[in-house]
């Protein structure tokens, strides 16, 4: 229900056909796939990387069968167009798909300029074929609307993130972010708490549980 609002308010604003929301209703009843990983019952094995070590790292990843890279392109030591798009054809050329992450400074990432220009990051990489998904915070009102059309407009799925490095919000507060997330048209939460107690690693773990929709949480 949530995602066919999404598709309702794009119609609306002109950003897509009606022949585009019959090909995205195709693949919507399908099995949820990031790349060629498929998302559903399997847990899945996601590794950030930064630029550093990488084909070393990679090739760790390999042997250790993780499932995805995310790609934390805010951690690079270069922004440069031809440096990140380096980074994603390496990453394709050992056989993995990438979450494109550019982490703002206030939510725990390196990336220090402004919204518009994280903006911009994002709509020149999130076609690159080794993308299977972009990540977006909850609280970045400012651009997650547009990052999402845009991902969603070239068939990339979306992660909307929230994350609380002081405390594990309660599981009313949790529940009000999963459907705004929703809301929103993403295919994939993920939450990361800061957990103050045993009990809040118990309540977290037992809420995620009840949540049929995909989702990563760390405690």
């Amino acid at each position: 229900e949530e995602f066919l609002k999404f598709l309702d308010s794009i119609i609306d604003e002109g950003l897509i056909t009606l022949q585009d929301v019959e090909v995205i209703l195709y693949r919507h009843r399908c099995d949820m796939f990031l790349g060629t990983v498929e998302i559903g019952e399997i847990p899945r094995v996601v590794l950030a990387l930064s630029d550093e070590n990488l084909k070393e790292n990679l090739f760790k990843a390999r042997d250790l069968k993780v499932d995805l890279i995310e790609a934390r392109v805010d951690l690079f030591s270069s922004l440069d167009e031809s440096y990140i798009r380096s980074f994603l054809d390496t990453v394709a050329e050992f056989g993995f798909y990438s979450i494109l992450t550019v982490r703002p400074e206030w939510e725990g990432g390196n990336f220090k300029s402004d919204e518009e220009e994280r903006l911009d990051l994002i709509a020149k990489f999130c076609n690159h074929p080794a993308v299977a998904a972009v990540d977006i915070e909850l609280k970045a009102k400012e651009i997650r609307k547009r990052a999402i059309s845009l991902s969603k407009l070239i068939d990339k799925k979306v992660i909307i993130s929230y994350h609380d490095f002081e405390a594990t919000p309660q599981n009313e507060d949790i529940l009000k972010f999963v459907n705004e997330m929703k809301s929103l048209g993403a295919d994939v939460l993920k939450f990361a708490f800061t957990p103050r107690s045993e009990d809040d690693v118990k309540r977290v773990c037992c809420l995620f549980g009840s949540i049929k929709f995909p989702k990563v949480f760390m405690l």
